[in-house]
């Protein structure tokens, strides 16, 4: 059953053609990989999904409802998506409990005592159950980005987004940020994530979508990306990269 289906979307910041008739499609529990250069749309394209950025033409649909501005359809769908950035955006002025808490408090009208009991559930998740009464600045990069999924778990979101989660830590922080997603993964959790991490695409991934000036060349496997790719493009970037 299809989570995701995106339909010919195309994209322009004033002059700039970012998107150029992107359509790909997510079943339910798979998980995606995005990758290709900078500034081939991968970002733009995630937060077209989640209309934190509009589409000029074509269409998205996750779990088979139109992705639209009208603000009663927007708040419903943003309840239902993850979002996980590159930098972790978490409240400086919230323990980590309290920044967990927040969405469910806020978008879910969750009671206090049973959004804890959720929220605690959540850090367990990505095993910081004992940092909950901790603050941001308390905790390094990787476990700051394991409390940013926490968040976006906690809201028992139907997909979620992730948007080069680990580019922003140093490097012997990456590996415990990839576990939580391995997991969330194997779970059955649907996630879209925009990487360059190509041992986790290799392990994880359902599907591989290579982005090139704003096109989406290349789809497929792990398998067939990585030994066999259709388009000299994409296998210039993963000799480069591996």
């Amino acid at each position: 059953m299809l989570m995701l289906d995106v339909k010919d979307v195309h994209k322009h910041f004033g002059q700039l053609h970012v998107l150029k008739g992107i359509s790909l499609q997510l079943e339910r529990g798979e998980t995606g990989v995005l990758f290709g250069r900078s500034g081939s749309g991968k970002s733009t394209l995630l937060r077209c999904i989640n209309y934190l950025e509009s589409i000029d033409s074509g269409e998205i649909y996750v779990d088979n409802e139109l992705v639209t501005p009208e603000r009663a359809k927007l708040r419903k769908l943003r309840a239902n998506i993850g979002f996980v950035f590159q930098q972790f955006n978490l409240f400086p002025h919230l323990s980590i409990l309290g920044n967990v808490t927040l969405g469910l408090k806020v978008v879910r009208k969750t009671p206090e005592d049973e959004a804890r009991e959720i929220a605690l559930i959540a850090l367990e998740d990505v095993g910081l159950k004992e940092k909950a009464e901790n603050y941001p600045e308390e905790l390094s990069g990787g476990q700051q980005q394991r409390v940013a999924i926490a968040r976006s778990i906690a809201m028992n979101p139907k997909m979620i987004l992730f948007d080069e989660p680990t580019s922003a830590l140093d490097p012997e922080l990456i590996g415990e940020v990839l576990e939580v997603m391995k997991d969330l993964s194997q779970q059955g959790m649907t996630m879209l994530v925009v990487s360059h991490e190509m041992g986790f695409a290799r392990e994880t991934a359902d599907k591989m979508f290579f982005l090139h000036g704003g096109k989406l060349v290349e789809q497929g496997p792990p398998s067939e990306i990585f030994r066999k790719p259709k388009t000299e493009e994409c296998r210039r970037f993963i000799e480069a990269i591996l």
